[in-house]
């Protein structure tokens, strides 16, 4: 049956915030910007080291909500690639 069907999924993160342009004018970083950040880092645990990716499962019909486990909110924490080990 479909609501038996699971895939498991691989996240990354893009994040380097000093590098995004903003448009004279502009309210918003333009998106090529957005789209050309560096790899990010992302916290799989609130108490454990910064990764690389982040691993999940997708159930059908259920939406999947990344977060860093170990948080009192739904969060995921990320940061620049530059904090991995």
């Amino acid at each position: 049956p479909p609501q038996e069907q699971q895939w498991q999924v691989t996240a990354r993160v893009l994040y380097d915030p000093a590098n995004l342009e903003t448009p004279a004018g502009a309210a918003l970083p333009d998106l090529r910007s957005i789209l050309t950040q560096a790899a990010g880092a992302v916290w799989p645990a609130a108490a454990g080291l910064p990764a690389a990716d982040l691993s999940a499962t997708l159930n059908f019909g259920q939406d999947l909500i990344l977060q860093t486990t170990g948080l009192d909110e739904t969060r995921l924490l990320i940061d620049t690639g530059a904090v991995l080990p």
